[in-house]
């Protein structure tokens, strides 16, 4: 440190009784004078950090945003007497473009540079094919995996209108509708009356093992099908007039005990 001094001395003594292996042995004294002390600054926190909001706010009497600790679903803001208020939506408010910037959720569809079809911004990657084959129909992604759906025959190219690409005559006088959502997607087939045919609704609605499947027709009559996560196998189905079959399975996944509608698990299987 620039201006400070040390002083120091070595004094030695040699014992009294003397000898072979005698020595002198010594000690060492130093003072010291600090002419110029200076104390490291601390670092600045990083820009977006609690800290940093915490301190502006202070700084400004007004609320400021931890942009750190900003998420899909999250908002946290710093107050001016130190504490912090969050603010959590159940449906995604923001989606994170690939440049890691923030975007406002948009789920009109566009066409991309390699061919397919997807929102502008959702919380995860999906794409709709733009015709073909149908084995690339609908790819669903995130950090945590890829779910990638078919079609059994070709598909014509889709007409868009605002989040819904129509697949014309996927039959007989039935087009196929796919409809992106903020979190994942919905799958309709509609006559070419216009009356709904069938539409299927899958839990969870974005990426991972579908855990719940519920299926409404033309006249809104509604199956739901419960599945095992980690087979996917049908644990549980119930009718459009609440009759319930559940069903359990062997180690092979093979079915093992059915229990038909409304017996109870009591009376054991059928």
């Amino acid at each position: 440190m620039g201006g400070d001094l040390y002083a120091c001395e070595l004094a030695t003594y040699a014992p009294k009784t003397g000898g072979i292996g005698s020595h002198r042995r010594g000690r060492l004294g130093c003072s010291f004078d600090g002419g110029d002390t200076r104390t490291a600054k601390t670092p600045a926190p990083p820009p977006g950090s609690l800290q940093a909001a915490s301190a502006l706010a202070a700084e400004t009497g007004e609320q400021v945003e931890v942009v750190a600790e900003r998420s899909e679903y999250t908002r946290t803001m710093a107050n001016p007497d130190g504490t912090y208020t969050l603010t959590q939506s159940t449906t995604p408010q923001r989606a994170r473009a690939k440049d890691a910037s923030w975007r406002d959720i948009d789920v009109a569809l566009e066409k991309r540079t390699d061919g397919a079809v997807g929102p502008k911004a959702t919380v995860v990657d999906l794409s709709f094919t733009d015709g073909g084959n149908g084995e690339d129909l609908i790819r669903l992604a995130s950090e945590r995996g890829a779910l990638e759906l078919g079609w059994p025959k070709a598909l014509p190219e889709p007409v868009l209108d605002g989040a819904m690409a129509t697949y014309p005559e996927v039959y007989k006088g039935v087009d196929l509708q796919l409809t992106a959502t903020a979190e994942g997607f919905r799958e309709v087939l509609e006559d070419s009356n216009d009356t709904l045919a069938s539409s299927t609704a899958y839990t969870p609605a974005a990426v991972g093992p579908v855990t719940e499947t519920s299926v409404v027709n033309a006249k809104s009559h509604t199956t739901t099908t419960v599945h095992d996560f980690a087979t996917s196998a049908a644990l549980k189905a119930t009718d459009a007039n609440g009759k319930i079959t559940e069903s359990e399975y062997d180690g092979l996944g093979r079915v093992a005990k059915v229990w038909l509608p409304n017996r109870s698990k009591e009376l054991g299987p059928v």
